[in-house]
């Protein structure tokens, strides 16, 4: 559902539900990145109190995700829904987003989709440090697993050129709804779930209509085929998810497993349930309502355990200091490039240094700081190389200047 039809059906909504509802400003909800905490103060929670005929009316323009699928929603109680930050407002958002995402793959109808294992990344509106790494991941998949079929979610309003770029890598595109504060007054998300950041982004992966879904993030890269045994060996029962552990994560921390990849059954009513944690969470760290801390406690105790080499980020610490110890170097199957810049930055210079001639990179610039993998970059800027002509014209350029792979451009695990 677009954005505006989206507000029309709130503002029914409201209307219907009595004279408290009907004053309240409604607009888009937008998705914001996480600010300064002391720049944000949350809204409180309202108690709406509604007779049964007005909750009779509101009930029947809610247009999509039956309302048991959420556990504010039991019998229409107040006391289910009056914790959110605006009351019944926050419940009737969450059930009108709710929905699976439609996709749209040649050769595959929704019947095998539904049947079939895909594989997802988000890859978001206009960053192209996204955008192109997006494109690297799936070329990479396209090496590996040609077979399974790959969705790249955008946010409205990406380019029609980078959504080709990416269908020239391998991906279907899927859209979602932009939230963004061209839609709507900068602080709209505030009045629906509290700030909510990056969430609702990654979270759209658990509404794609297949059977499962390998979910990795768009700055992971895939340098081995041994990625198949996620998707086929994995022993997942039903309502777990398969992710690995998060670097010195001790057991029972709140982001114990690694959000960059994730093997799952995608499930509106699961999605319906982070959202209303995330509506929760509001009013408390910033940290409890972005996307690794909800799906960790969405997931409590249904979290399969897969080998550390299916996401490695294996950080640098500084000289003198211990650090987490490296676990994946010999055996890596899927690095994961956190931090910024990523190593696919249309920069020059940056590449120069991700290029990493001199072999130093990870002394000399990574450690200390939150980059993963930085000694897997020299072999990602050699594939980077091999693969220019699907990258943005932009960093196609940045390439050149940069210089030669350092090395032969042999993919490890080729």
């Amino acid at each position: 559902m677009a954005s505006r039809v989206l507000a029309a059906l709130l503002v029914i909504a409201v209307r219907g539900a009595g004279a408290l509802l009907a004053r309240a400003e409604l607009s888009d909800p937008v998705v914001s990145r996480p600010a300064p905490r002391d720049a944000w103060k949350p809204p409180q929670a309202q108690r709406i109190a509604l007779s049964k005929s007005a909750w009779e009316q509101l009930r029947t323009t809610i247009a999509s995700a039956p309302q048991e699928h959420l556990r504010g929603a039991s019998g229409g109680s107040e006391d289910g829904y009056s914790k959110y930050p605006m009351g019944l407002m926050t419940m009737q958002f969450i059930m009108n987003v709710s929905r699976e995402i439609p996709i749209d793959i040649e050769g595959l109808s929704d019947k095998e989709a539904r049947s079939a294992t895909g594989i997802v990344t988000h890859t978001g509106k206009n960053n192209m440090d996204y955008i192109d790494h997006a494109i690297m991941l799936g070329r990479a998949l396209k090496k590996h697993v040609p077979e399974y079929p790959m969705v790249a979610i955008a946010v409205e309003g990406m380019k029609e050129a980078n959504q080709e770029l990416l269908r020239q890598a391998g991906w279907h595109v899927a859209m979602v709804e932009d939230w963004g504060p061209e839609h709507c007054s900068g602080n709209c998300a505030d009045r629906f779930l509290g700030r909510w950041g990056d969430s609702f982004e990654k979270l759209n992966a658990f509404r794609l209509p297949f059977k499962k879904a390998l979910f990795l993030d768009a700055d992971t890269y895939v340098f081995s085929g041994e990625i198949r045994d996620v998707m086929e060996n994995s022993d997942l029962q039903e309502g777990q998810i398969a992710m690995v552990h998060d670097t010195c994560k001790r057991k029972g921390d709140k982001e114990e497993y690694n959000s960059g990849l994730m093997f799952y059954e995608p499930d509106v009513k699961r999605f319906a349930h982070m959202l209303e944690l995330i509506a929760e969470h509001s009013d408390g760290e910033v940290g409890d309502i972005l996307d690794q801390r909800i799906i960790n406690e969405e997931y409590r105790d249904q979290v399969v355990q897969l080998h550390d080499k299916f996401n490695c980020i294996d950080l640098v610490p500084k000289p003198g200091q211990r650090g987490c110890p490296a676990k994946c170097q010999e055996d890596m199957v899927v690095a994961h490039f956190t931090g910024m810049p990523k190593p696919a930055r249309a920069a020059a210079g940056w590449l120069g240094l991700v290029r990493d001639k001199a072999q130093n990179i990870s002394s000399s610039i990574c450690a200390g700081t939150n980059h993963g993998c930085c000694y897997k970059y020299r072999d990602f800027y050699c594939d980077m190389t091999r693969e220019a002509t699907f990258l943005s014209k932009q960093l196609q350029k940045a390439v050149t200047e940069a210089g030669e792979c350092a090395r032969p451009p042999v993919m490890v695990g080729a």
